[in-house]
């Protein structure tokens, strides 16, 4: 379950380029530091747990360094060991043709009844004797980058431009990159773009829900107030009817009442 030194210290960390901390991360972090209260951590504590995450995660790239420092080294010197036997073989074989030669022309000019002065003697062939040297070099692989390491490299060209995306939005934008390297400042320029393009789209989505919500309470207030209108309008006729009827009934009784007293009747109304 998360809790407020978590978010804080995971939001802090995510803003300088970090990510990737686990919840056993955090809690170790708590405990160093020792912060109890993990609902109510204090600034320090927060700053405290952020330097000692960092520190951590430089620790293990360090350590990983000197690892893969160590395994390019041993494959290094292991490849270097294999040319050099390679070209011991080489240079094995091709002083033993040079040993043998003398003894085979020997062998083809007394069969052939063949005879060699100093020009007619045999030279290497051209093929010999511009054999290329076996080297050592191998060709860099182009490895595609992890989508994690696209993932930090959007959210730092993001938090850059002063622009705050969602984890789900970063993800989003680096699952558009399939380049084999991002250090060119044209990849870096094409990471600028999708952000901006990301946040333009994101802005008119925003715009348009704007627009369809003042439409919608609009015409509701239209309808309220036409069904409010027409709710007067048919108060005022039944209150206008009532007052006729009203005023019918009060004449009839009055006429009743002139004629219990034989009166004659009256002309008002």
């Amino acid at each position: 379950m998360s809790n407020k030194f978590t978010n804080n210290v995971r939001a802090r960390l995510y803003k300088q380029g970090y990510q990737g901390f686990t919840k056993d991360d955090y809690t170790e972090a708590a405990l160093a530091i020792e912060c109890d209260d993990l609902e109510n951590p204090s600034k320090e504590q927060l700053s405290q747990a952020v330097d000692y995450l960092k520190l951590k995660v430089q620790s293990q790239i360090s350590v990983a360094d000197e690892l893969v420092e160590e395994k390019l080294h041993s494959q290094v010197e292991s490849e270097q060991s294999e040319t050099a036997r390679e070209t011991d073989v080489v240079v094995e074989l091709e002083n033993q043709v040079e040993q043998e030669k003398p003894v085979l022309v020997s062998e083809i000019t007394q069969c052939e009844g063949i005879e060699l002065n100093e020009e007619t003697q045999l030279k290497p062939s051209i093929a010999q004797s511009e054999m290329p040297a076996i080297t050592s070099e191998d060709e860099p692989e182009n490895t595609a980058i992890a989508l994690q390491e696209k993932s930090e490299l959007v959210a730092s060209a993001a938090n850059d431009m002063g622009i705050i995306l969602s984890i789900e939005e970063v993800t989003a934008i680096a699952e558009n990159f399939d380049y084999a390297s991002v250090n060119s400042d044209y990849e870096i320029a094409e990471i600028e773009s999708a952000i901006t393009a990301f946040v333009q789209h994101k802005a008119q989505l925003t715009k348009q829900k704007i627009t369809n919500m003042v439409q919608g309470v609009r015409e509701t207030v239209t309808r309220l107030d036409h069904e409010n209108s027409q709710l007067l309008n048919d108060g005022l006729r039944e209150i206008n009817n009532d007052i006729k009827r009203g005023s019918h009934s009060f004449k009839s009784q009055v006429r009743t009442a002139l004629k219990a007293f034989a009166l004659p009747p009256s002309k008002t109304g």
